[in-house]
Parts: structure tokens; C-alpha cells; sequence
């Protein structure tokens, strides 16, 4: 019913954790071409998982989902360990239901290394 614009933005968090922001454009217009108004979303569900080896890039299978409320154009995703996963966005109309997802796009998420914690700290 709606198609999204893919993502603008798929930034690292800057915790230690490895939590990505994506951002994206939400559709405005349904399938049928009539106006889509911002009131009609309810939300915006995010899923990732492996990517398929076919171009164009879509999910392979669903690992996991999160989801941005109303509408929220952006969402971070839970903890995800290092590995290259796919992302897709599909808006969830009040009136309609779920849209059609966008595009995939992949992303890579690196394990974070920081130095350990000094030890044999001494009081003199």
C-alpha cells in the first residue's frame, strides 16, 4: 500500500554497544496514488537480518524487528553483534495496515575495541 524512500542515514551510536540509527523518509502517497498524510502512520516497522546474495539486495530471512512509533522517521536497532546485516522499512497505515517495505541496504557492523581497565592501582 505505501512505499518508503530508503534510508538517509545509518549511523553507529556513539555507546559502546553496537546499536545503529537508521533514518528514512516515510512515503506520501499510497499504491493507488492518493495522498498519504502523516496522522495515517502508526508506525514504522524496521527488519534485519542476513542479506540474499540476489541483486538487487533484499532480506534474506528475518533475524529481528524494532520499531518507531507514529510518525517517527528514525529507529535504533538493538544490540547486534559484529556481521553485515540488511535492513528494510515497511509503514504501518491506521487505515491500511501494513505498507510495502522499502529497498533493502546492507551495513556492516564492526566490533568496537577499546583499551582495558588499568590495573594495580595504588594510594600513596
Amino acid at each position: 500500500m505505501k512505499r518508503l524512500l530508503w534510508l538517509l542515514l545509518c549511523l553507529p551510536s556513539f555507546a559502546l554497544a553496537n546499536v545503529i540509527t537508521l533514518s528514512w523518509v516515510p512515503a506520501l502517497a499510497y499504491t493507488d496514488g492518493s495522498t498519504e498524510l502523516a496522522t495515517d502512520i502508526g508506525s514504522s516497522t524496521v527488519q534485519y537480518g542476513p542479506c540474499s546474495a540476489t541483486t538487487p539486495l533484499t532480506l534474506a530471512s528475518v533475524t529481528g524487528t524494532f520499531t518507531a512509533q507514529g510518525g517517527k522517521n528514525s529507529a535504533q536497532s538493538p544490540d547486534l553483534p559484529a556481521g553485515t546485516y540488511c535492513f528494510e522499512v515497511t509503514t504501518n497505515s491506521l487505515l491500511y495496515g501494513p505498507g510495502v517495505p522499502s529497498d533493502a541496504i546492507s551495513f556492516t557492523v564492526v566490533v568496537k575495541i577499546v583499551p582495558g581497565p588499568p590495573s594495580s592501582v595504588k594510594a600513596q
